[in-house]
């Protein structure tokens, strides 16, 4: 196995065996609609490609179906593979993500 594989394998792991022990359960839909109002902003991290124009109609759509008025802000992926590193680390120090959703490719 060459080192990019085994990178990404170590990062698979520590992502969702992150998730598994650290993360707390969300709790009911309407707690995080209420959460989401009262908030009113949404960090998004997302695919470059998908562009802050996407983004936008992502949360126009999520706008629409929960009733709400988010604003949502694009950061555009760099650099998958180090942000996501990232995250874990901050997770496994006890810190908070920089950002509320994060997809990934």
């Amino acid at each position: 196995m060459n080192s990019y594989k085994r990178l990404v394998l170590g990062l698979i792991v520590a992502v969702f065996g992150t998730a598994w022990c650290g993360f707390a359960d969300a709790g009911p839909l309407e707690d995080l609609i209420a959460g989401a109002k009262k908030e009113g902003t949404i960090e998004f991290y997302g695919p470059s490609t998908l562009g802050p124009e996407g983004a936008q109609a992502l949360a126009a759509g999520f706008n629409k179906k929960y009733g709400l008025n988010i604003k949502l802000n694009f950061s555009a992926s760099g650099n998958m593979t180090r942000d996501t590193a990232k995250v874990v680390g901050l997770s496994a120090s006890g810190q908070p993500p920089e950002w509320d959703i994060m997809v990934v490719t």
